[in-house]
């Protein structure tokens, strides 16, 4: 390094002196070289030297300007992590100067030597003790040690550190391992100077994950197929198989390989039930066992339980036609249905036994005419598995030999309806005399629909004119069977009425909707009108009807966000109907929300000040517990509920306090319509209102919704 020079230092003329050091470090050696300096002619000056450790003489002469002449070199040692402070000052000068200079130097530690390789000793899942040998020495201490982890879940991660420890620790106990999982240690070392990293442990595992889904089905051969899920993540398992017979002892686990998923067990004894485990087992010497994966029992050869699910049971069917019989095979062994064998009677007759039947369908015909329409009939079926033996005989089932009813329709008669709604009416006829036990009715183009009870008859609305309709009866007697179906097509032509046409404005103060129908003459002239609606495209339904042909109308409950329609269908004394053109109304109110009551809804509150709105949807549930399945089963009412709470502010151009306290207090049903375009039929809770100043209230409540807008 360069020479580091003191102060000038001036004696008794105006003649200066200095003293420097050049100082060089080389391990724990320092070498110092001391140098002597003038600013102007010395002729002979002899000198003294004092430095650190020691001193000596020396004489400088120098020329106009002065120099610098090299003194002395002088070797220092210094250990490692230390600083050493060299000193030197110069007397003797001949104008009594006293020149001096200080250097220090520092030795920095040395790099740390990396500590030797971890040992990990598993305590549990979640405790690993590491252990290691330290490799400081004086020069090359340890400030601190890093203990380090990765884990492997499939694939090894990144190393991370997972603790810090003193310089003198020489292991860590490591309390954040689960299980399924294997991991490697490293530590590394820290000094001021440097660090180093040992060599990475071995392979430490944790218990790994259990199979899952162990299933064990029949070959064709007579064999057992195991198959299954692995759920380890760690690659270094294996899966055990053990398998007993009933009241028997379980076996020596037989080795599966890592990733394998089946195995085939061969020499099963086909006349006893067998059953299967499956673990998982480490192989790395720590031999950690899995939790088991059970099968169940497998019966290879044993005849079926006797059928279930039989039908029909305790319906009927008509004598003039086949009637299917189907049924459930019930294994005991997981065989297919190979045949079977069915019986039937007259209720306290004999039997007639058809079959065996050679095939896997669960279903056969009775053929028509077997038995006499009012007849009770029983039948009864068994099965054989790949056992040679049946299973015992099903239960009994009944059912009851009946005529199918007969449907006529008497109107409309197949000519041209002349009107916009016709007169469905239709006979039935049951030959034993059943009565009639519902009705389902077509009409194409347009609706549909089943009807219990002995109706036989209802009104066909809305039909259009200069179109072809086909009406569609079926009668259901009380013994459950339907008639073949009824169909009259007719045709529709008829003098519609002019149609009305309509216009709306919105009444923002009440959210109300006024409409104004206007109908010119023709003819057939218009008698009245019904005023339809529908709202961000549902459904259309009435909201009012017999209108004079020209008059104005409030609707009290549109929607005060996105789209509400109307339309007009006049009617004339024919009867006969046309349909006016839709008017749009199309309204957003951020902010306001209107809660309408009373007959009609005409009467409203309405209240501002960006209310908040939260709703709650639910149905019942409930969680059951059946015998043979692991899982709980939920099980689902029909009823939907629907609960919106509203909090927000009375302000001068709202409803007052008084008139939301009053419909908090008023019966019946509400329409709560908000700025979002929700619009909720339904009851109201406890009406809750406070001051907030001068000018402003708050309001909050609930509504229940108690059923659902047409």
């Amino acid at each position: 390094m360069a020479i580091q020079w003191g102060s000038w230092a001036s004696g008794s003329s105006y003649t200066q002196s200095r003293v420097g050091i050049d100082v060089v470090r080389s391990g724990g050696t320092v070498t110092a070289r001391f140098y002597d300096a003038s600013n102007a002619p010395v002729t002979g000056d002899s000198r003294t030297l004092s430095r650190t450790g020691g001193s000596t003489s020396y004489s400088v002469t120098y020329g106009s300007g002065g120099g610098t002449t090299f003194i002395e070199s002088v070797n220092y040692s210094i250990a490692a992590g230390a600083s050493l402070t060299i000193s030197a000052s110069v007397s003797g000068v001949f104008n009594g100067a006293a020149p001096s200079v200080s250097v220090s130097v520092s030795r920095p530690f040395d790099a740390p030597a990396a500590p030797g390789t971890p040992s990990v000793a598993r305590s549990s899942d979640t405790r690993q003790v590491v252990s290691w040998s330290r490799n400081a020495t004086t020069a090359a201490p340890y400030s601190s040690q890093r203990v380090q982890r990765r884990d492997f879940t499939g694939s090894w991660g990144s190393w991370r550190e997972i603790a810090s420890v003193s310089s003198s620790a020489t292991s860590y106990t490591d309390n954040g391992t689960v299980a399924d999982r294997a991991y490697q240690y490293r530590v590394r070392a820290v000094n001021s100077t440097s660090s180093a990293t040992s060599g990475q442990s071995d392979t430490v595992y944790t218990t790994p994950a259990a199979p899952s889904g162990l299933v064990a089905s029949k070959s064709g051969t007579g064999d057992v197929i195991l198959s299954w899920t692995n759920n380890a993540r760690v690659s270094g398992y294996e899966t055990r198989v053990i398998y007993r017979y009933e009241d028997g002892a379980w076996s020596d686990e037989i080795a599966v390989a890592s990733g394998v998923s089946t195995y085939t067990f061969t020499g099963a004894d086909p006349t006893r039930r067998i059953e299967f485990h499956v673990r998982a087992r480490t192989t790395d010497g720590s031999n950690l066992y899995s939790g088991y994966a059970a099968s169940g029992w497998v019966q290879l050869q044993t005849p079926p339980d006797p059928p279930s699910g039989l039908s029909p049971s305790g319906g009927a069917g008509d004598a003039t036609e086949a009637v299917g019989l189907s049924w459930t095979h019930v294994p005991a062994d997981t065989s297919p249905q190979r045949q079977f064998e069915l019986r039937h009677r007259e209720s306290g007759g004999s039997w007639v036994t058809v079959g065996p039947v050679a095939g896997g369908s669960p279903s056969w015909s009775l053929p028509a005419d077997s038995y006499s329409n009012g007849a009770i009939v029983q039948w009864q079926v068994r099965t054989w598995g790949d056992h040679e033996d049946p299973s015992s005989w099903s239960a009994t089932a009944t059912f009851t030999m009946s005529a199918r009813p007969t449907v006529v329709i008497s109107a409309p008669d197949g000519g041209v309806v002349e009107t916009s709604s016709a007169e469905l009416s239709f006979a039935y006829y049951q030959a034993e005399g059943k009565p009639q036990a519902a009705y389902r009715w077509s009409l194409d183009p347009g609706g549909s629909g089943t009807v219990s009870g002995s109706g036989s008859s209802r009104t066909l609305a809305g039909l259009t004119d200069g179109r072809s309709y086909t009406v569609t009866v079926e009668v259901q007697s009380s013994a459950g069977l339907w008639s073949a179906p009824e169909s009259v097509s007719f045709a529709v032509e008829y003098a519609a009425p002019p149609p009305a046409v309509l216009e709306v404005e919105f009444v923002r103060e009440s959210g109300a909707a006024v409409i104004t129908i206007s109908t010119p003459s023709g003819t057939p002239a218009a008698e009245s009108v019904t005023l339809e609606r529908r709202v961000n495209g549902r459904d259309w339904h009435t909201v009012t009807e017999g209108l004079a042909p020209n008059v104005t109308v409030v609707d009290p409950v549109p929607s005060i966000r996105g789209v509400t329609e109307y339309r007009a269908v006049t009617v004339s004394p024919l009867p006969s109907t046309g349909t006016g053109p839709v008017a749009v109304l199309e309204v957003a109110e951020p902010g306001w929300v209107f809660v309408n009551c009373g007959p009609g809804w005409e009467s409203v509150r309405r209240f501002w000040g960006n209310p908040r709105l939260s709703a709650r949807a639910s149905r019942p549930r409930a969680l059951q517990a059946f015998a043979g399945r692991t899982d709980l089963v939920e099980m689902s009412g029909d009823r939907q509920d629907l609960e919106v709470t509203v909090s927000g502010v009375l302000t001068p151009d709202s409803s007052t306090v008084e008139e939301m306290e009053e419909l908090g207090l008023t019966p019946g049903e509400v329409m709560y319509r908000a700025p979002d375009g929700r619009r909720v039929i339904g009851s109201i809770g406890e009406v809750s209102t406070g001051w907030m100043d001068r000018h402003r209230s708050s309001v909050s409540f609930t509504v229940t919704r108690v059923r659902r807008e047409p």
